[in-house]
């Protein structure tokens, strides 16, 4: 018994401890840090500089996890909890000047339309232009590439790779300078940067690990990976004109005076890294000194038991709750991820609705869906695919139906299902009309490339809602993709028809080419063609024959020699001249000569008679105006 009263009392001890600690002592807060800190230490010429300021912020609304503009138009991410949290101690009040990369704003910055940027990396070049304050976080630049991408020890290990960077920041200058040699391909964002490396037109991304790590996982690219770290840090601090050094100042003894773990709640808000505060002492002290007196008096707290019990219960609850939701943020990660890797597969439209809506649909708790995709030659919203039904082609205009009028607004429509409504969900023994019905737009970059339908006997739970969050830019990035991608094919498959029909045409052209040919070698006559400077480009075999010479041995030589000795001379007289008749006088109606006698000379030397037939041939852009003679050896016929 005395054994059990002993045990009773330390452990009431212990519990009456934890009730004194509420009563005695109170926690240091992030709230209580923030007051602590409210006050900044300013000189008189600081205080009276900052008075009544309004500080036009340069922000780049577009570089999560630092800054952005989110969907409701509020300035957020790291950088933006910084500079409030000091506008607010330095009671200075902040204008936006969105829409700003890092050159745009140093270039405003140096001309006076703004006067501080909230995230910038400080650098020697830089100082000429702006003053810099302490900085209030630092991450190293990494690289990422895809999964198959071979092994890449460092910077150094990069040749024969597509290598990019982000233009303007300063990875880029050191990069370059550092590696003169290696080409470097500057993109815009990093949205841009990741989508391309993910579709293998980039293969190395060197960059923030903070900012990328961010965007992959909101990008849901699940075929990128973080292969090594490089000697460059960004570290990030707020850009002051340079003839405002008191504001300057002041800035910086703002963020001296912020406390570490207010420093970390601002970073954890955006990206998952423990803070772990030390002991502190003011709240073990009183602790330690009100264990003695407890002791002494345990049995009378006792009756504090019961609220106690009551609170650990509750903590307890909480934890369950806290538990709770981490399972279900880590199950909605898993989901996402497993969808997007089906999704990165898909070559067609039907082929991307029928994978999303199979493994989307009953994960959201509904029983019917339909995924419609924007065709943005024919304006309309086309079904792409279903779940529970069959919506094959059909379409919609935007604003006609539900369908378009989602599509009109930008904005989810969610609304009670009743009888009537064309949507019946069936099952092996019967149908229903949809207890809720629900529309939800998916827009990429602010252009509209889709509306997702879905409807269920019961609304979507909290939890199928975050994952229907998440998964409307998965499905909207993998549908951008899949156009380009179609596009793509339709331009190659159009160039390869192109090819085929050019192809087919050369075909026909030898084989008429080779047709006529064969015409003219059967020919019983002999055929020279020869051009305005007299060489010979053309003979049959019969001319070859009657010349005595070999097949193709004319070729290339002038018809003068085919012309006997005592008239060679005159010989080139006369052919200009009838070139120059055909040019002059006859070219619109044609010259023919036809049963001329002449004299030939062959290749021996004898001479023959024979009939001439000469024939101008149309103008060629190559071989110019060409005669085609036809050439008949008589001399036996004028035998006695």
């Amino acid at each position: 018994m005395a054994r059990l009263n002993l045990r009773r009392y330390i452990t009431t001890g212990f519990i009456v401890l934890l009730i004194a600690t509420l009563f005695f002592t109170k926690p240091a807060t992030l709230s209580e840090a923030a007051s602590e800190g409210m006050t900044v230490a300013l000189t008189p010429q600081e205080r009276e500089f900052i008075k009544g300021k309004k500080v036009r912020l340069g922000v780049d609304s577009a570089r999560p996890p630092y800054e952005f503009i989110d969907d409701k138009g509020v300035y957020s991410g790291m950088s933006a909890g910084f500079i409030e949290t000091c506008a607010k101690r330095l009671g200075v009040e902040i204008v936006l000047v969105p829409g700003l990369n890092v050159g745009a704003a140093m270039k405003k910055l140096k001309d006076g339309e703004i006067d501080v940027i909230p995230k910038i990396s400080p650098d020697p070049q830089r100082t000429k232009d702006m003053l810099f304050t302490r900085p209030y976080s630092t991450f190293a630049a990494v690289i990422v590439t895809r999964q198959d991408v071979r092994y890449i020890s460092g910077v150094d290990n990069l040749e024969g790779l597509k290598v990019a960077v982000l233009k303007g920041l300063i990875v880029e200058t050191r990069v370059r300078r550092d590696y003169p040699n290696m080409p470097l391909i500057s993109l815009p964002d990093i949205r841009t940067a990741l989508l391309e490396l993910s579709a293998g037109k980039i293969d190395v991304l060197i960059d923030n690990l903070a900012i990328v790590s961010y965007n992959i996982d909101r990008l849901g690219l699940n075929n990128l990976k973080i292969a090594g770290q490089t000697k460059y840090q960004y570290d990030m601090a707020f850009g002051v004109r340079k003839d405002w050094p008191l504001m300057a100042s002041a800035l910086d003894k703002a963020l001296s005076g912020m406390s570490k773990q207010e420093k970390a709640e601002i970073t954890d808000r955006w990206l998952n890294v423990e803070y772990q505060p030390g002991i502190n002492w003011r709240v073990v002290g009183p602790i330690a000194a009100a264990l003695l007196v407890i002791i002494v008096f345990v049995a009378i707290w006792n009756r504090r038991l019961s609220a106690a019990v009551s609170q650990r219960d509750a903590i307890q609850e909480e934890m369950r709750q806290y538990a709770k939701e981490l399972e279900s943020r880590a199950a909605i990660k898993s989901h996402i991820s497993q969808i997007s890797a089906v999704l990165q597969k898909a070559v067609a439209n039907e082929e991307l609705a029928r994978e999303f809506l199979s493994l989307a649909v009953p994960l959201l708790g509904a029983a019917y869906g339909v995924l419609y995709i924007f065709d943005k030659n024919e304006q309309v919203l086309r079904s792409s695919g279903g779940y529970g039904c069959d919506m094959k082609d059909r379409t919609f205009a935007i604003g006609q139906g539900l369908v378009g009028q989602c599509a009109l607004q930008r904005v989810p429509i969610t609304m009670k299902g009743q009888s009537g409504s064309g949507i019946v969900i069936n099952w092996g023994m019967g149908e229903a009309s949809p207890a809720v019905i629900t529309l939800r737009p998916v827009i990429q970059n602010t252009e509209l490339v889709g509306v997702i339908e879905l409807a269920g006997m019961a609304a979507m739970s909290k939890d199928a809602l975050a994952l229907l969050e998440e998964l409307t830019p998965i499905i909207a990035v993998n549908i951008e993709i899949l156009n380009r991608n179609l596009h793509t094919k339709q331009l190659l498959d159009s160039t390869q028809q192109l090819a085929d029909k050019l192809n087919s045409q050369q075909r026909i052209l030898k084989e008429t080419e080779t047709w006529y040919r064969d015409i003219i070698e059967s020919l019983p006559d002999g055929i020279l063609v020869v051009n305005q400077t007299g060489e010979i480009i053309l003979t049959n075999l019969m001319a070859d024959k009657i010349f005595g010479y070999g097949h193709g041995e004319l070729i290339g030589r002038s018809v003068d020699i085919l012309v006997p000795g005592a008239t060679r001379a005159q010989h080139p007289a006369k052919r200009d001249a009838f070139f120059k008749m055909y040019e002059t006088c006859h070219k619109e109606m044609g010259i023919d000569v036809h049963g001329v006698t002449v004299t030939g000379v062959r290749k021996d030397g004898s001479e023959f008679q024979a009939a001439l037939g000469l024939s101008p041939l149309a103008e060629d852009s190559s071989r110019g105006i060409c005669v085609c003679a036809s050439i008949k050896d008589i001399s036996t016929l004028k035998r006695p």
